[in-house]
């Protein structure tokens, strides 16, 4: 119903309604030492599974797909001194704060 409705929003040329969209998707891996692989929950399997976990964001305006950031979710203790943890949501909204 939801998609429905943002599809015949989008579909609009003289509405100027632009769509923030974040996605947050596993890419399931079989080697355990991989960097910042770990254990996600998968909603297509149902259940956690081995993968990278990938958040992505883009614009979506009439036709017009516009990606903005996509990065790999690191678990708190796979982060060095130099890189902050940040959590699923703070890269997600990273490409909606910048300017």
């Amino acid at each position: 119903m939801m998609n429905e409705k943002a599809e015949n929003l989008s579909k609009r040329k003289d509405d100027k309604t632009g769509f923030f969209i974040i996605d947050e998707s596993t890419n399931p891996k079989r080697g355990k030492k991989m960097e910042f692989v770990g254990y996600n929950h998968s909603s297509i399997e149902g259940k956690q599974i081995l993968s990278h976990s990938v958040v992505t964001s883009y614009l979506q305006y009439q036709d017009i797909d516009y990606p903005l950031l996509g990065d790999v979710y690191k678990k708190k203790e796979d982060c060095t001194k130099k890189e902050e943890f940040k959590t699923k949501i703070q890269i997600a909204t990273k490409a909606s704060n910048s300017r």
